[in-house]
C-alpha cells in the first residue's frame, strides 16, 4: 500500500506464496487477491484496507486457473476469466457468487478465448476481449447476460476498463496505444460512438492490467518498461595472457 499523500508505503500481504491481481471492494474497505505458486493461483483471498486481521479465503481455485478482475458494485459478485471450462473451450469467463457461499459459475463459454472482464461502474455492463472473430477485440454485453452484444475495437484490442462515468471504454489497441471508445448505454442497448488513439507507451508486460484511470478519468497510471537508452559499453582487453604468469 503507498499513500500517495505522504509518500509511506506500508506492506500489506505477507504470505511465503506470491499474491498478485489486487482488486478493491466497491466500498473501498477491502482489498482480494490472487495468492499463486509456479504461475497458477491457488486461491481467492481478501483482506480489510487498514491491514489489521488475517488474510480470509473467498474462494478455493482447487486447480482451476482463474484470475479475478472486476467486482460488482453492489458487492455481490467478481467476475473471472480462466481455464476452469477445460481445455476444449479455451479460456472462459466465469462468475463467482459471493452471496451464495462463493459459487463459481460459467458466465461465458464458449469454443472462443474470453478474457480481460469489467463491469461498468453502474453494473449494468460487462466488457471483456475475445477472439471470435480470429483475433482479440473488445465486446460489450449487459450484465447480467440477457442478449445483445456490441463490438468497440474494430483492428484488435485487448485490456478494456470502464471510465468512473461509464460513458468511455479504454482499451489496448494495435502496438501498445492506448484507445477510448465513446459510449452511450440506454436502457437495453448500447451505441459505440467515436473511437480514438490517446497515446503510445511501452506498458510492461503483466500477469494484470499495466494501467488504470484515476476518479477524474482524466489521468492515468500506468506500469511502464524500462526505457532501452544506448547501448551497453564494451571493454576490449588486449595482451591478457601477461598477467597469468604474475
Amino acid at each position: 500500500m503507498i499513500d500517495l499523500v505522504r509518500g509511506i508505503r506500508t506492506r500489506f500481504t505477507f504470505n511465503a506464496s506470491n499474491d498478485a491481481m489486487a482488486l478493491w471492494s466497491p466500498d473501498r474497505t477491502r482489498i482480494a487477491f490472487g495468492r499463486y505458486r509456479g504461475g497458477v493461483f491457488t486461491g481467492l483471498f481478501q483482506k480489510t484496507v487498514d491491514g489489521a486481521g488475517e488474510d480470509e479465503l473467498i474462494y478455493d481455485y482447487d486447480g482451476t486457473n482463474l484470475d479475478c478482475t472486476t467486482w460488482s458494485p453492489d458487492g455481490r459478485h467478481i467476475v473471472c476469466d480462466g481455464s476452469a471450462g477445460g481445455a476444449e473451450t479455451g479460456r472462459d469467463i466465469f462468475l463467482l457468487s459471493l452471496s451464495e457461499g462463493a459459487e463459481l459459475t460459467p458466465l461465458i463459454q464458449t469454443p472462443f478465448w474470453e478474457n480481460w472482464p469489467q463491469l461498468s461502474p453502474d453494473g449494468r455492463w460487462l466488457a471483456y476481449g475475445s477472439n471470435e472473430s480470429g483475433i482479440f477485440e473488445v465486446y460489450v454485453r449487459p450484465f447480467p447476460l440477457r442478449g445483445g452484444k456490441w463490438q468497440v475495437s474494430t483492428s484488435g484490442g485487448s485490456l478494456p476498463r470502464w471510465a468512473p462515468d461509464g460513458k468511455e471504454l479504454f482499451y489496448l489497441g494495435p502496438e501498445k496505444t492506448l484507445m477510448v471508445a465513446q459510449l452511450e448505454p440506454g436502457e437495453r442497448s448500447l451505441k459505440v460512438g467515436h473511437v480514438e488513439s490517446l497515446f503510445r507507451a511501452s506498458f510492461a508486460p503483466t500477469r494484470g492490467y499495466p494501467f488504470d484511470i484515476a476518479p477524474d478519468g482524466q489521468r492515468f497510471l500506468v506500469n511502464l518498461s524500462p526505457e532501452q537508452s544506448g547501448t551497453s559499453p564494451v571493454t576490449l582487453v588486449v595482451n591478457w595472457t601477461a598477467d597469468l604468469n604474475k
